[in-house]
């Protein structure tokens, strides 16, 4: 089977990406959330990123993975991870998207709250975070939420009906 050209930069991602973590002794998904984030930044998408992982499995989970301020706009920017370890290319649709970033939602809905950050454990990322969000409320006007994912988007269009 002929390789094509995403499949190539696919494996050309994953080369780099296990010589980066590899190096800094990070593992695979801080070194891929290190490596996003740059870009990001570099393309204007975000302010620099905090690396600060935050993920809750189970019913009503949430995640975030990194987050930063812009005081003069008002805008905490989160960032969110859909990391897949496999080395092949897999799909990622708008059900997923939409999953992933729900999670976001709930931990913001959750940081807010008192009786959330009374409950965690004061060296954990997520107190980190959530104190950080009630600290600077104050400046927060709007939340912006950036996904990292090295899945291949596929949606589908809808048909319309003559």
């Amino acid at each position: 089977m002929a390789e094509t050209e995403s499949d190539s930069q696919f494996e050309e991602f994953w080369d780099e990406l296990l010589r980066d973590a590899e190096v800094s002794g990070e593992p695979q998904r801080a070194s891929f959330f290190r490596m996003y984030a740059e870009l990001a930044a570099e393309n204007g998408d975000c302010a620099d990123l905090v690396y600060c992982p935050v993920i809750r499995e189970g019913s009503r989970p949430y995640q975030v993975d990194g987050y930063a301020l812009d005081r003069d706009r008002g805008e905490l920017h989160v960032a969110v991870c859909d990391f897949r370890p496999e080395r092949t290319l897999q799909n990622l649709n708008a059900d997923g998207i939409n999953s992933i970033f729900n999670r976001v939602r709930r931990f913001c809905e959750y940081a807010i709250r008192q009786d959330f950050l009374k409950g965690l454990e004061e060296v954990s990322s997520e107190f980190e975070l959530a104190w950080f969000i009630q600290e600077n409320a104050d400046f927060i006007k709007r939340i912006r939420c950036v996904m990292f994912s090295n899945a291949r988007l596929a949606t589908r269009k809808k048909t319309l009906e003559a």
